[in-house]
């Protein structure tokens, strides 16, 4: 095979190998996300060991009643929105970190090169497709690599209080009296079915920082809502 072929996409699989001890170890994330509680004002600190919770920390603990969380700086633009996931959306992109790399590219990398064997490659579906997969897997895991270097693990667990924070369980009721429980999760988690939104997204952003007994006007695609805070709870795991 040519330079391209089954010796390119070895050295390649090489590549990937070698920043896996970065990422596999999910342990790493315990005691995070304590500057979360308001109990403690420590600084959190991400699944790298870099801290967080500092005056412009879009979770800490409120220094005054009613305070908003704001997403922008002290002049007013827009400010870097640090990534935050839980301890269980991490294990959840490592293990398809995990699961691409040792199981599905090897597969794949091993049909490209059988089908190489074959012959003519121009006119070789196999080995086509199998090429064009290959991108595809290796362009989701360079996504997975960036993602996991720069998220911050938050761990709610054993997190209490009636403010609204990454990880509440928040029950909300709408204008019409219609009830609805929301998790505020990280991007990687969001699932609209189950109720797990972004705390970038509109309502998300919008009860941050809120307290059982607030209400927030949010201005969604469907237009503007107006939701009063029901209560808020911290549930192991995220169970709804």
């Amino acid at each position: 095979m040519g330079p391209g072929g089954l010796y390119g996409t070895q050295r390649l699989f090489k590549a990937f190998r070698s920043i896996l001890p970065t990422h596999m170890n999910p342990l790493r994330t315990q005691g995070h996300g304590t500057a979360l509680t308001g109990t403690q004002p420590k600084q959190c600190k991400n699944a790298h060991g870099l801290s967080g919770g500092g005056p412009n920390h879009p979770f800490r603990p409120p220094s005054q009643a009613g305070e908003r969380v704001s997403f922008h700086g002290n002049n007013g633009k827009d400010a870097p929105v640090p990534s935050y996931i839980t301890p269980q959306g991490y294990r959840k992109l490592v293990a398809e970190f995990d699961r691409l790399l040792k199981e599905e590219r090897p597969m794949v990398t091993r049909e490209v090169a059988y089908a190489a064997s074959l012959g003519d490659r121009s006119e070789n579906a196999e080995y086509i497709y199998g090429k064009k997969r290959l991108r595809s897997i290796d362009k989701r895991l360079r996504y997975l690599k960036r993602r996991l270097d720069s998220i911050e693990v938050v761990d709610p667990e054993g997190m209490s209080g009636t403010t609204v924070r990454f990880g509440a369980t928040v029950t909300v009721e709408d204008e019409i009296g219609q009830e609805q429980v929301y998790m505020i999760v990280g991007e990687d988690e969001v699932d609209i079915d189950s109720g797990h939104l972004s705390y970038k997204s509109p309502i998300g952003n919008a009860l941050v920082g809120k307290e059982e007994g607030d209400a927030v006007r949010v201005k969604t695609p469907r237009g503007q809502r107006e939701l009063a805070i029901i209560s808020v709870e911290w549930i192991p795991g995220g169970a709804l």
